[in-house]
């Protein structure tokens, strides 16, 4: 396309469509007041670079015209762009007009379109300043407003990564500010709307987060009839009640409901680790104090200040895994982007250690590293802190471990060995549990120890008098004074008691006891039975349970089905939808339930979940759990194979033995292949543990039952390993020529090759060193060819 090139040394021009549009050159505004040469160049500029043909520009700024007329009209704006601009800028040829890039011309459009698709911070900040209002708002095209609603989503999409982006990075000020933008923006905006009031509270202006909650609130109902979410609603409520706790009282006031002075330090906590002064601490309460509800409560407190939230809730009901529940928190808070970037950060080593520990990371695993056999738990602490520390390195990070009182011993060792890491890490560890179950063990010296360190230990005391009818008028219970006093007589203080009579009947008499056994059933009583056994279903899933498997376990019931009975069940809260489960309003309402199922049908139910829960997403201690309530021997038997089987592929060799042992008691004698096999491993995890004696009682039961040649052959190899591990290399040679005579016997290539080795290894050691020559070539021979 021919034109004319402006001339180099000319001022550079500059054309802004954002807020109008302006020509200006060497500081000065050029005159272009001709209405129709402003369409020309606007429709010009936000072309392609080739440009348009003349027929397009005059149908799509003078569709009204007569072709003539409007041919007439294109070259008259035509002419007054060209005396405005000067020569060299457009692009004229034939039929096509274009206003092509040039060194010496500045459009804000074209530069802020460029910024915008870079994925360069810097970019983008400069895109936003670029943005200085609407496109071309003095014009009304379709192709004008296209482009206008376009540049306008754009520039609200950079702030909202802009506002997202600082906020992460903990730059308050800058985030706000671009909160604002976008509020300014679009005033119905809830998202905007939180994160400024996230930023605002942040930097320690709860006064200003509650008018942007109010704002929104205002405008909402103006605009819609509607009031804000309940995710907008419930951060505002979230931000006044911290505020709250650090407003000054008088000292004999009464503290907020639900623990006050413990919520101010655990906050306190987290500010500190929010500025790399990480920490850890422990919640003691006894059942029902509230323990749980104060982790959800810091939970909300970090998750909306942009904190990474890693929880788990330890289990009664299962054999406690050496590093649960820390290990099952750390997975369930990372997924996706997050996941693939740690296998990235964090050095294989340490991911190979990890993928062990659970099948949800085998393909972690970095098969072609040589790595030892097996760990030692110094080896599994050292690589699940790097993994952790890795974590927190993303961002601040925070850890909630509820339950601990089910923990392993291991569990202890492994934050033993984390808590002096914390003091520079954006990384603060929570533990709950219940003191009384800690206090008789080792677990309660280590919190001694851990208190002396630095650790916060917060126990729970019972609530006051006040706070109990306090707790009974927000849950809606007007009470008189006696009925308050008997209410903190009969619940000690207990919030979970007190709660559990206030979800009595209106009008019901006050228990005569404080057993929280029976109000539970009472709370129970008013269900229909179709919503009992759906409970009684739900309770041997456990606390937290999946819905496909609660109804598939449910129809075991010919009653009806059960999403007609959730409205019967979540409306006296005695179950909570999540966003991906359901659980128990708590679990002592769970054991309370479970219990009250007869024998029979409990053994019939967990039974009947065994065929229900999937193998590969399921631990194969929880298919144990349930085989042994089942019942059923046999049952108990393969689960406690497999569950052996993957202990000790986890390094959990003691309970490896443990489950091993169990399916051996469960396997008949007429499976001896099974029996072979199962001793075979329980030998190999006894070996590992340095328990000899347990060690050469298998092998030599596995060399006694041994009926097939193959069978014959690995047991005296095993043997003969054992024998020359333990020193004793007389019986490990004769055990080893026995086990070659036998391979030799049956034509066992492989099995004569690997005997010959281990007894020329064994021969050196005699000082036999001709015959192990002989033997080692024997050896070489079968694995060269």
């Amino acid at each position: 396309m021919g034109n004319n090139q402006p001339d180099a040394a000319a001022p550079t021009l500059h054309i802004t469509l954002f807020n109008g549009l302006a020509l200006r050159q060497a500081g000065q505004l050029l005159p272009l007041t001709h209405p129709q040469a402003q369409r020309l160049l606007a429709l010009l500029l936000l072309q392609p670079p080739a440009g348009c043909s003349r027929q397009e520009i005059v149908t799509r700024i003078w569709p009204d015209q007569e072709p003539a007329q409007a041919r007439r009209t294109l070259s008259e704006a035509l002419y007054r762009l060209r005396q405005a601009m000067g020569e060299g800028w457009l692009a004229v040829e034939n039929d096509f007009l274009a206003l092509p890039p040039s060194p010496g011309l500045q459009v804000d459009y074209w530069q802020f379109q460029a910024a915008a698709e870079s994925q360069d911070l810097a970019a983008w900040q400069a895109a936003v300043r670029l943005y200085t209002g609407d496109l071309l708002p003095e014009l009304d095209y379709e192709w004008a407003l296209l482009a206008r609603e376009s540049g306008r989503e754009r520039y609200l999409h950079l702030l909202a990564e802009l506002a997202w982006h600082e906020e992460g990075n903990r730059n308050l000020r800058a985030a706000t500010n671009y909160y604002q933008k976008l509020l300014l923006q679009s005033p119905l905006r809830e998202d905007a709307a939180r994160g400024l009031m996230r930023t605002l509270a942040r930097a320690g202006r709860p006064a200003d987060a509650q008018q942007v909650y109010d704002d929104i609130h205002a405008a909402l109902a103006e605009a819609l009839q509607i009031a804000p979410t309940a995710a907008t609603t419930r951060l505002a409520q979230q931000i006044r009640e911290e505020a709250s706790l650090f407003t000054e009282v008088a000292g004999d006031e009464l503290p907020l409901l639900g623990r006050r002075r413990e919520r101010q330090q655990l906050l306190a906590l987290l500010n500190e680790a929010a500025r790399g002064e990480g920490g850890l601490a422990v919640i003691l309460a006894e059942a029902g104090l509230g323990k749980s509800r104060l982790l959800s409560h810091l939970a909300e407190a970090a998750r909306w200040r942009g904190w990474h939230i890693y929880q788990h809730k330890a289990e009664a009901m299962l054999p406690p895994n050496p590093y649960e529940p820390f290990l099952t928190a750390l997975l369930n808070g990372f997924r996706g982007a997050r996941r693939e970037l740690l296998a990235e950060l964090v050095n294989s080593h340490t991911l190979n250690i990890v993928a062990q520990l659970t099948p949800a990371l085998a393909d972690w695993r970095r098969p072609a590293l040589p790595e030892p056999a097996n760990y030692s738990p110094e080896d599994i602490a050292a690589a699940l802190i790097t993994f952790t520390l890795e974590l927190a390195a993303l961002g601040p990070t925070l850890i909630l471990l509820d339950d601990v009182q089910w923990a392993h011993p291991l569990f202890w060792q492994l934050l033993d060995r984390l808590l002096p890491q914390l003091a520079d890490q954006q990384l603060l560890v929570v533990l709950a549990g219940r003191g009384e179950a800690l206090q008789d063990g080792p677990p309660w010296e280590q919190l001694a120890a851990w208190e002396a360190a630095g650790a916060w230990l917060l126990p729970l005391a019972p609530l006051g008098g006040g706070e109990v009818a306090e707790l009974a008028t927000a849950f809606g219970r007007q009470l008189t004074v006696d009925q308050e006093q008997e209410l903190m007589r009969l619940s000690a203080g207990n919030p979970l008691l007190a709660l559990n009579w206030l979800s009595q009947p209106a009008g019901s008499d006050l228990p005569q006891n404080s057993d929280l056994e029976q109000l539970l059933l009472a709370r129970l009583a008013p269900l229909s039975p179709p919503a009992r056994l759906a409970l009684q279903a739900a309770s041997i899933l456990g606390y937290r349970f999946a819905f496909d498997q609660w109804q598939q376990l449910f129809r075991t019931f010919p009653v009806s089905e059960l999403p007609h009975l959730l409205v019967e069940l979540e409306a006296p809260r005695l179950i909570h939808a999540e966003a991906e489960s359901y659980r128990f309003d708590h679990d002592t309402l769970r054991s309370t339930i479970y219990r009250q199922i007869p024998p029979e049908r409990r053994r019939q139910l967990h039974r009947q979940l065994l065929s229900i829960l999937p193998e590969r997403t399921t631990p194969a201690a929880l298919f144990v759990y349930h085989a042994q309530q089942s019942g059923d021997e046999t049952l108990l038997a393969h689960h406690a194979a497999r569950a052996g089987q993957e202990a000790a592929h986890q390094y959990q060799y003691r309970e490896a033995v443990r489950l091993l042992t169990i399916a051996l008691d469960g396997t008949a004698e007429t499976e001896a292949a099974r029996q072979f096999d199962l001793l075979n491993s329980r030998a190999q995890a006894n070996g590992i543990l340095g328990e000899r004696e347990a060690q050469r009682a298998d092998l030599e039961t596995m060399a006694e039952q041994a009926a097939e040649p193959a069978q014959q052959i690995s047991a005296q190899r095993e043997l003969a390993i054992y024998y020359g591990a333990t020193g004793a290399m007389e019986e490990a040679e004769s055990t080893a020529r026995a086990g070659l005579a036998l391979a030799r016997e049956h034509q066992q290539a492989a099995a004569t090759a690997q005997l010959a080795a281990d007894l020329a290894s064994t021969l050196r050691i005699r000082g036999a060193y001709a015959e192990a020559d002989t033997l080692l070539r024997e050896a070489r021979d079968f694995y060269e060819t």
